[in-house]
């Protein structure tokens, strides 16, 4: 079964990136803002964030080069440079760690790919 997600939960979880790859695996409950995936097949509150934080990582992973992306996120706190990230990868790293920039035309692109 395929799940799929809409911009705006990408954003979401983008938003709570940080926290679910740091544990706290609460931080997805409310990351959808009313908005779940089309299928919720989720047994345990908690796995709605680590399941959505794995779609987006193999989304983003399948923009650039195999490895790079798993490689970075393993500690989103750090700088995206010097990972050899896509510019878009870049872009998202750079959104997951604060720095604000407007991703949602990228969003709009891993919806069709998460």
């Amino acid at each position: 079964m395929r799940l799929t997600y809409s911009a705006k939960h990408i954003i979401a979880i983008l938003d709570n990136y940080s926290s679910v790859s740091s544990g706290d695996f609460d931080a997805g409950e409310s990351q959808a803002g009313g908005s779940k995936p089309n299928r919720n097949i989720f047994k345990a509150p908690f796995e709605n964030s680590i399941i959505s934080k794995a779609d987006i990582d193999t989304a983003i992973g399948s923009l650039g080069i195999p490895g790079h992306w798993s490689t970075w996120s393993r500690d989103p706190e750090q700088s995206p440079v010097g990972h050899g990230l896509t510019p878009i990868q870049y872009r998202i790293a750079e959104y997951i760690r604060g720095h604000g920039n407007h991703i949602k035309g990228t969003a709009y692109e891993l919806s069709k790919i998460a």
